[in-house]
């Protein structure tokens, strides 16, 4: 077989269900989101897509609800249908049903929480520092086996350092990507251009070096 012909999706039978792959540089999955979508979750969406594309070498597609595929799907910000599992407040749940997969989360940011632990836990991203050295992994050939995963952060609310260690675009794409909730993220975002990115927790902290300053 040559390697245009191998330009195919697959997926893995297993006892517990489907899981997915690709080979050969192709996405066939269609991220597939609600047909009204927030500001904040299209910027989120954006960021997504666009790492996605580089570790897999090729487009992704986007469709909103109502026009979905009928296979193939990567559900953004959606639960399956007709599950019952509700997710508390910043939950986020990474699941397979059959060949579709569901990023979604419960909350302001449940879905920045599934996304970007995907696409750390999963595809193989690390995001190292604030001056936007990160890994991207060689995902041409993917495989993801059946999974169900929900998870909550270990604090609720997430700071490192002091106002100075994150007014530039790469460090506030750091920690949005890394799932830290402080306020100046968000305005270090608009402040440059680059979108809204809400936070969960957006209460000023006090002054600099006061004690509450350096309080995990």
């Amino acid at each position: 077989m040559t390697m245009k012909n191998s330009l195919r999706s697959a997926f893995i039978a297993s006892a517990a269900g489907l899981g997915l792959a690709f080979s050969s540089g192709a996405f066939p999955y269609t991220v597939v989101v609600p047909d009204e979508l927030a500001e904040t979750d299209r910027f989120l969406l954006a960021d997504f897509t666009n790492l996605l594309a580089q570790a897999s070498g090729g487009e992704i597609a986007v469709s909103p609800f109502s026009s979905r595929p009928e296979s193939k799907r990567l559900f953004f910000g959606l639960a399956p249908e007709g599950d019952p599992a509700s997710l508390a407040d910043r939950e986020r749940r990474i699941v397979t049903k059959g060949e579709d997969l569901y990023l979604y989360g419960g909350g302001t940011n449940g879905t920045r929480y599934a996304a970007y632990d995907f696409l750390v836990n999963d595809v193989g991203f690390r995001f190292f520092d604030a001056r936007g050295g990160m890994r991207v992994p060689d995902a041409r050939n993917f495989a993801m086996k059946p999974t169900d995963r929900r998870r909550r952060h270990d604090f609720e609310d997430r700071k490192i350092s002091c106002h100075g260690r994150y007014v530039a675009p790469h460090s506030a794409m750091f920690l949005f990507r890394q799932g830290l909730n402080i306020s100046d993220v968000e305005h270090v975002l608009k402040r440059d251009g680059l979108g809204p990115a809400a936070g969960d927790f957006c209460t000023p902290w006090p002054s600099d070096a006061s004690l509450m300053e350096f309080l995990p």
